[in-house]
C-alpha cells in the first residue's frame, strides 16, 4: 500500500478500491441469451438472469463492461 501511494506522487488527495467480489452478478443477461445459460436439476429447469462466473465466456465479458465504466478514469488509475 505504501508503495502504491509513492507511485500516485504529490497532489493527490483520495485513494479509492474497487470490491469485485460480487461483480459478476450485477451485469445482466439479455433475454434472448438467457437459454444458452440454461441447466437441468430435479426440479427443473433454470436460466441464469445475470452474468454467472462459470460461463465460458464470462470473464471476457466481465472485463469489458469494467473497461467501458473505468475507461473515463484511465487518466487516474493504476
Amino acid at each position: 500500500m505504501e508503495q502504491t501511494i509513492q507511485v500516485l506522487g504529490n497532489g493527490y488527495q483520495f485513494f479509492s478500491k474497487f470490491d469485485m467480489k460480487s461483480g459478476f452478478w450485477q451485469i445482466p443477461i439479455e433475454e434472448e441469451d438467457r437459454h444458452k445459460t440454461a441447466f437441468i436439476t430435479p426440479e427443473g429447469l433454470y436460466e441464469w438472469n445475470v452474468l454467472a462466473q462459470g460461463l465460458k465466456n464470462s470473464p471476457p465479458s466481465f472485463e469489458r463492461v469494467m473497461a467501458d465504466i473505468l475507461s473515463p478514469c484511465r487518466q487516474f488509475a493504476l
